[in-house]
């Protein structure tokens, strides 16, 4: 055998190996592919398609979940911040009623005042303060008739009065206001009784029914402030007729009103008809009264006039002449008899209803140039204008009601609730019949030759110039 046959018969060796190798892959491949593709493949395949349907259905509920979570995200923060707005205003709430609680409390406490007249102590409801002060009074005036001879008996019969008193007060409301009685002196009485007299101190106004004595050093320059109907005319002329009376004070007047016969200038005519006191009722005569006032300061002040009688210029209707052609002269004079009348005896009186700068000449000059006041019933913004102070104001708004009731404001001291005796025009007459013969004699004296009334007379020449003064 050839070379070539044996080679021939070894390939063909090898290609049959390799067939036989090749199909026994192929056959178990076969196998493998039977032994993994069982009869229960069909079955796992639905329950794996059922597993992946659960898993995503579980993925969807999931994501509606998340979803609804998300949305409610802003809900439950404005829920949570608005809960605890809930809480802080609670306890703020809480903290404020405390407080307000605490502090009505505190008010209740210090209402109720404690006193002891002799060996007897008492509390008093600030409410009823009305009530027992004059109850307190009598008290005090009980105690000091216990120490006189036989004054036992006089004690009870007051003791009587005070609880006669007491129970009228308790059937009637309890008063607002402090001011006391309606039942003060008349003017009138108070002439008639000396009350009023050539040497004693005037009368300003009566406190709880006492005299408050004083002079025009007390108030300097002083505001008469009111509505209409509240006694501002009363209070002037009741000043006018005790000073006049009491210190033989000089007043000059200026009146736009008269003659009106509500106006001061008409009240006052029978003083000044008697020669008793000056008044300027037209726009000459005022010009000329201003004059004379500012000639008089600097008379006295450069020491040619040493006389020391009080002069005062009296001005009604303030606000009216702050705004006529006559302002500027008047508030002028006005500024002069505040800042240096007071060296020389020189004073002021001047009433009005308002006090707004822009009716009394466009600025708050004429208004400052007041140092005191008569205040009474009037607009609350008026009473703050005037007094400048909110304390002040509110005591006018809460205690002065009725016409003659004023908070007095006097130089140097503390303001006060108190009324002023009821004057008209009757009483300046009674005051120029009084005043009459003296007027009578200055009015020869300012007429006459002094040298030929001391020669006719016998009294000294010095004396007479004392009495023309």
């Amino acid at each position: 055998m050839s070379c070539q046959e044996k080679m021939s018969r070894k390939k063909l060796s090898y290609i049959g190996i390799g067939l036989a190798a090749g199909l026994l892959l192929i056959v178990v491949g076969i196998a493998v592919q039977r032994s993994y593709h069982s009869p229960n493949d069909g079955m796992s395949l639905i329950l794996r398609d059922e597993e992946l349907a659960v898993r995503r259905l579980q993925l969807a509920k999931a994501g509606m979940i998340l979803q609804a979570e998300i949305a409610a995200v802003p809900r439950n923060l404005a829920l949570s911040f608005w809960g605890r707005v809930t809480l802080l205003s609670s306890f703020s709430g809480s903290l404020l009623i405390l407080a307000a609680g605490g502090h009505r409390a505190m008010v209740k406490a210090r209402s109720v005042h404690q006193y002891q007249i002799g060996g007897n102590v008492f509390f008093v409801h600030e409410r009823d303060l009305s009530i027992a002060a004059p109850i307190a009074m009598g008290l005090v005036n009980a105690e000091n008739l216990k120490q006189m001879a036989g004054g036992e008996g006089k004690a009870l019969q007051l003791a009587e009065k005070i609880a006669n008193v007491q129970l009228a007060g308790l059937d009637t409301p309890p008063a607002i206001s402090p001011v006391l009685p309606a039942n003060i002196p008349s003017f009138q009485a108070l002439i008639e009784s000396s009350e009023i007299a050539q040497g004693k101190a005037m009368i300003l106004g009566y406190e709880n029914g006492t005299a408050r004595r004083g002079s025009f050093l007390d108030i300097y320059s002083a505001a008469v402030a009111g509505e209409s109907g509240s006694g501002k005319t009363s209070t002037m002329l009741f000043l006018i007729g005790s000073g006049i009376i009491a210190e033989g004070v000089r007043f000059m007047g200026i009146d736009p009103h008269y003659p009106h016969p509500k106006s001061l200038g008409f009240k006052t005519r029978p003083l000044w008809e008697a020669g008793l006191m000056q008044m300027a009722t037209n726009i000459v005569a005022m010009q000329e009264l201003c004059e004379q006032i500012d000639a008089t300061i600097d008379a006295r002040l450069a020491q040619r006039d040493k006389d020391t009688t009080p002069v005062v210029l009296v001005i009604d209707e303030l606000a009216f002449l702050a705004k006529s052609g006559f302002g500027k002269t008047l508030a002028h004079t006005m500024e002069r008899v505040s800042m240096e009348g007071r060296k020389c005896a020189v004073y002021m009186l001047a009433s009005s209803q308002t006090w707004l700068a822009d009716r009394t000449g466009g600025s708050s000059v004429v208004r400052d140039t007041l140092t005191s006041a008569f205040v009474h019933r009037i607009k609350p913004k008026q009473a703050n204008l005037l007094l400048q102070d909110k304390d002040e104001a509110e005591k006018v708004k809460k205690y002065v009601k009725q016409p003659g009731d004023v908070l007095l404001c006097p130089v140097n001291d503390d303001s006060i609730i108190c009324q002023i005796p009821q004057t008209t025009e009757d009483d300046m007459r009674q005051v120029a019949r009084l005043l009459a013969p003296r007027s009578t004699l200055r009015d020869k004296l300012q007429r006459a030759n002094l040298d030929e009334v001391a020669r006719k007379t016998g009294i000294a020449v010095e004396r007479l110039q004392k009495l023309k003064k």
